[in-house]
């Protein structure tokens, strides 16, 4: 009896670490250890089939054989398993560093972007202060001129009337030398007649 709990003992924890072995790479390691409990648990209370089964691989080398081949059976699925949880969690980092990248790429066009906007709006920027500024000098050069148009028309005005003064100047001076003229002319006139009638006074004496 002792001997046959020995080899229950045994398999059971064959078992157990064919379980863990196997979890390893599974996709659901927690219900294939649950099942292994229970498997090894219904062993246990099921001792007069664990005996035969003990039996029969203690003393049968095709039960050692199942099991080898149940063993390796168990490696090669865990190494499947571990190789297609590695290229599922590679197309993972894949399409995370697809993501990244995409990102990366729109955050670069965006800053690209926005520095060029700033771009165009520092040039416009400078282009209307440009133009303020020339604005500004030609309303500064009109005011200038509008000056001189005034000034221009004042000092017209004050030749106008400065030409005004000297034609009635000249009409006064040119009647002055006329009245003088016909002054002299009258008393030559008047000398004339008065030397004829002295000559013609001597002449009446002689």
């Amino acid at each position: 009896m002792g001997e046959t709990a020995k080899k229950i003992c045994l398999v059971s924890l064959k078992s157990e670490s064919n379980l863990v072995k196997s979890t390893a790479g599974r996709t659901n390691p927690e219900l294939d250890l649950k099942l292994g409990l229970s498997n090894t648990y219904s062993a246990g209370n099921d001792q007069p089939q664990k005996n035969l089964i003990v039996n029969a691989t203690s003393t049968t080398p095709a039960s050692s054989i199942n099991l080898s081949t149940n063993q390796t059976y168990e490696r090669e699925t865990s190494k499947i398993d571990l190789k297609l949880a590695k290229q599922k969690e590679d197309s993972k980092r894949l399409k995370r560093m697809m993501s990244n990248r995409v990102s990366s790429e729109k955050y670069r066009k965006k800053k690209m972007l926005g520095f060029c906007m700033q771009q165009q709006i520092s040039n416009i920027r400078y282009q209307i202060q440009k133009t303020m500024n020339v604005h500004q000098s030609l309303l500064i050069e009109q005011h200038q001129v509008k000056l001189q148009i005034a000034a221009f028309q004042k000092d017209r005005i004050i030749k106008e009337v400065e030409i005004e003064k000297n034609i009635a100047e000249g009409n006064r001076l040119r009647k002055l030398r006329m009245n003088q003229l016909k002054g002299i002319e009258d008393a030559k006139r008047e000398s004339d007649c008065g030397l004829r009638a002295i000559n013609e006074q001597l002449d009446l004496n002689l």
